[in-house]
């Protein structure tokens, strides 16, 4: 692929060919594999780069200009209308699934710009796309509670003993010792 600019693929700027060249020979197919109803199966759904590079109109006389038709996402990809274009598209919200059929409309100059193929086995992939937990969240949570539990019973004896004074018995008190409780006017000096 020739150097394009950051602002290509994010839409901003457009990229242009003479009229006598065509670019889609700089662009792979992009394939998108999906699960079928029956989860050990799996299909393929791909748009050629007629589909995924637009035409813009109006860009000049001696030259064609292009935009990159897929925009950017920070965390997922969404199936937007630059890839249903190529297909017959069914949303099935009762069964909560999306059908694809080929589109007999996806050619360009009699070229079909998508494909579908499959099913293929799954077997040889994970059978869930999202990582497991490392540790069960039921499990944190107890152990979450028990460390609370600890705590608050600590908390309750550091208060209990900061209410309740604690009195020491002492042994019986020898009249000549001075301390805090001995009655210093009595024992005046003289």
């Amino acid at each position: 692929i020739p150097e394009f600019s950051d602002g290509f693929w994010t839409g901003a700027q457009l990229a242009c060919w003479t009229n006598s060249e065509t670019p889609w020979s700089y662009f792979p197919k992009i394939s998108i594999y999906l699960r079928d109803e029956n989860s050990s199966q799996s299909f393929r759904i791909t748009i050629l780069p007629q589909l995924y590079i637009q035409p813009m109109m109006g860009a000049g006389l001696n030259y064609e200009c292009y935009r990159f038709g897929v925009s950017p996402s920070t965390n997922a990809l969404v199936i937007g209308a630059t890839v249903m274009e190529g297909f017959y598209v069914v949303f099935d919200r009762a069964h909560k699934r999306v059908g694809f059929a080929a589109s007999p409309c996806a050619e360009t100059a009699g070229v079909p710009v998508s494909e579908i193929s499959g099913p293929f086995s799954t077997d040889d992939i994970a059978s869930n796309c999202v990582p497991a937990p490392a540790l069960n969240e039921p499990i944190l949570w107890i152990v979450s509670y028990a460390l609370m539990s600890v705590c608050g019973v600590i908390l309750l004896v550091l208060i209990v003993l900061l209410l309740v004074p604690f009195r020491c018995r002492h042994a019986p008190r020898d009249p000549e010792v001075v301390n805090d409780e001995s009655s210093l006017v009595r024992h005046r000096w003289k």
